[in-house]
């Protein structure tokens, strides 16, 4: 068992580690609302095209601005019926799909 464990140690020192990190970002996420009136994509696979997954692949840190919420919460504090005044909210199944995102990265 000793002799198995310091093997094991050895081989791990001995592997080359990179000596960078790699860091993508993402500016502001916005998915579309389905509040107050629904404004989202038929296919949620749509948010984010082959094009787009391509170029967030291969980094160690993958991170974006997302701007919604991530709820089924039925209404809002704020008062949309007023111009210039948002409140967005997205699926909470969408959450599976950044999931997929940091998981392809």
């Amino acid at each position: 068992m000793q002799s198995t464990q310091t093997n094991l140690q050895s081989q791990v020192q001995n592997q080359k580690t990179p000596n960078y990190l790699t860091i993508k970002a993402v500016g502001d996420i916005v998915a579309g609302t389905n509040y107050p009136d629904y404004r989202l994509p038929k296919n949620p696979n749509e948010l984010f095209p082959n094009s787009i997954r391509n170029l967030l692949k291969g980094s160690d840190i993958l991170f974006g601005n997302y701007e919604s919420t991530l709820t089924n919460y039925p209404h809002s504090s704020k008062d949309v019926s007023k111009g210039m005044v948002f409140a967005f909210r997205s699926p909470p199944e969408y959450a599976k799909l950044f999931h997929k995102l940091v998981l392809m990265s």
